[in-house]
């Protein structure tokens, strides 16, 4: 039977009895769907109708890498499928967003999903996918299930330099991003250990008469990039459009090339950036100027407040927009457009080995503002979720960025003494007293982990103290300058443990409090940043408290004092721990207990 001929088996689908691994080659096109394509090199292709192994009411394989879904395709006869494949198969031939249509419908994939950590490094996937074709509204109009939501799906395409890529969205993924469009998965601060195992990556297989080529493949990325870049490069940049931060300091009012009314530049590497700024006789801003340019000093999230307001800025839109369009996305300095419209370029270099594909040595800077496309989690001043960096030589199309001139005053690592008078083991932060260690605050011996919210709670009481408050917590890790790690504003790779120096799988687990004395805040609170997530009272009203500051394992922004997860108050794992604070009451009663 000829290539073609084999369709007639595709079209007749499968009773789920025999697995996949034991199909032969003639009935491997059961379950498969046929895909008539203009753009394709043959035409046509076919593609699982299932994620791997292909089998309706199964649930999928998850916790791939990418190596393991090529294989796991091979052996059944059938290779990974393209990029292109994969998105025409899930927009259809009207060019949808969603799978199922042009507008999200709630419910009809399995998206958005609660976890019960709070926090996508601390995910366990076996609970929370649902079998295959469990939801019969989640298909394409042409009969392909599930590429939106339950397992992000590995495809042959490289990204960033790294070998394969995801589409699609997992079962927690927020519904901006769970589409068919693949632009999430290609956002900067999206990691891709190409390396390692992914917990919510799957993978579906497709066939096709040819192979792919390798000059097919990165023409498709290539197209995918340059199809954004709409700046009018004749435009010349104003280098006086300048807005002071202090006394001889100053960043651009908007992006580059700095005019109200301009379309900001994108698809720049940070090379480009880099020598843009340097050609006018300027900088990059660093991350941490950049942040305090965008919200003025303070801890709001947006230039205009704490409050998320939509419409305020170029954030959740369907492209980017002219420069100063969005009068309310001033920050308190009066500089433009810092939150959304593009991804901004920063002079930051974030030294974690864990983010850069096995032999790589490229260097890596951090990014800020999101884009016109994020939301408003990740469109913030002060990010707290993802990973907001990429290497030097690489364009995205929804990055660009701002210039700065002149010093930055750098007060990171100011000691500040509090007004009270604190036990040993504890430190004095303002009027209040914080342990030097996570609990139980014993040098030299491992935290105490696997603690809810509310044995965190009864743990601190029964020591004559509480559980320290968000704002407690945050001030003694950040201090009053905001500094993004107990140690500073750059990443230390070697400071804490958080397993950011790995670039391969591998296992993990706390050391012992006080081992790593180089993530200690300038006042002496040691292991803020990495070994365990620490309980911290909730917010007002809330049903439970705020996990802060990661865990031993890798986790989105690399343990900074901001990084948090709102977990439910039952939730525990081998890398949830506390750490306790004292008022004066609290302090003069330890006092006279001893």
């Amino acid at each position: 039977m000829d290539f073609l001929g084999l369709t007639i088996l595709g079209l007749l689908g499968c009773n789920g009895q025999s697995h996949p691994e034991k199909t032969s080659t003639v009935n491997r096109y059961i379950n498969m769907i046929q895909i008539e394509d203009d753009n394709h090199p043959d035409g046509v292709f076919w593609i699982d109708q299932y994620e791997f192994p292909n089998l309706k009411g199964q649930k999928p394989r998850a916790y791939t890498s990418i190596t393991q879904a090529k294989s796991g395709c091979a052996e059944v006869g059938k290779r990974l499928c393209t990029a292109a494949e994969w998105r025409r198969s899930c927009q259809g031939p009207n060019n949808y967003r969603f799978s199922y249509g042009s507008k999200y419908e709630r419910g009809r994939c399995h998206t958005a999903g609660r976890l019960p950590s709070g926090h996508s490094s601390l995910m366990d996937p076996s609970d929370l996918i649902i079998a295959s074709g469990n939801r019969e509204s989640c298909q394409s109009t042409e009969g392909v299930f599930d590429m939106v939501g339950n397992l992000e799906e590995w495809v042959l395409d490289s990204w960033r330099g790294a070998e394969g890529m995801l589409e699609g969205g997992a079962w927690y993924t927020h519904t901006s991003y769970a589409d068919c469009s693949g632009r999430y998965s290609r956002q900067p601060d999206y990691r891709i250990p190409t390396d390692r195992r992914v917990f919510s990556a799957g993978f579906r297989c497709c066939l096709s008469e040819t192979e792919p080529t390798d000059a097919q493949l990165e023409a498709n990325a290539q197209a995918f990039i340059q199809q954004s870049d709409v700046h009018d490069k004749s435009l010349p940049y104003d280098s006086e459009n300048e807005i002071a931060l202090g006394k001889g300091h100053y960043i651009d009012r908007f992006e580059y090339p700095n005019v109200a009314g301009a379309m900001p530049l994108s698809v720049a590497s940070w090379e480009t950036a880099n020598q843009y700024c340097t050609d006018a006789g300027k900088r990059l801003c660093e991350a941490a100027e950049w942040e305090k340019a965008c919200n003025g000093s303070t801890d709001w999230p947006y230039p205009y407040g704490k409050k998320y307001i939509p419409s305020s800025c170029a954030v959740e839109r369907q492209n980017r927009s002219e420069s100063g369009k969005y009068l309310g996305c001033s920050s308190p300095s009066g500089a433009q457009d810092m939150v959304g419209s593009v991804w901004e370029w920063t002079a930051t270099p974030l030294n974690a080995p864990v983010l850069r594909v096995k032999g790589s040595t490229a260097t890596w800077y951090e990014l800020r503002g999101g884009s016109w496309f994020s939301d408003s989690r990740k469109a913030t001043c002060l990010p707290d979720d993802g990973y907001p960096a990429a290497p030097t030589g690489f364009s995205f199309p929804e990055v660009g960025f701002r210039c700065c001139r002149g010093d930055i005053p750098d007060n990171a690592n100011m000691t500040q003494t509090g007004t009270i008078e604190c036990p040993n083991d504890m430190v004095s932060i303002d009027s209040f007293c914080v342990d030097r260690y996570e609990y139980p605050n014993r040098k030299d011996i491992e935290p105490l982990m696997d603690l809810s919210y509310t044995t965190a709670m009864e743990r601190c009481k029964d020591a004559g103290k509480h559980l320290c408050s968000g704002q407690e917590w945050m001030r003694a890790c950040g201090g009053s300058e905001l500094r993004r790690w107990p140690y500073g504003n750059t990443y230390d790779v070697d400071a804490c443990h958080d397993l950011g120096s790995q670039t391969v799988e591998g296992g993990g687990g706390t050391v012992p409090s006080g081992s790593m004395p180089s993530c200690c805040t300038p006042e002496g609170v040691c292991d803020m940043s990495g070994n365990l997530w620490e309980w911290t009272g909730g917010e007002p009203g809330a049903k439970s408290g705020i996990m802060r500051g990661g865990g031993w394992n890798l986790s989105a922004g690399l343990g900074q004092c901001r990084a948090k997860a709102k977990a439910q108050a039952d939730y525990h794992a081998g890398e949830t721990g506390a750490r306790c604070c004292a008022t004066a009451e609290e302090v003069a009663l330890l006092k006279e207990a001893q």
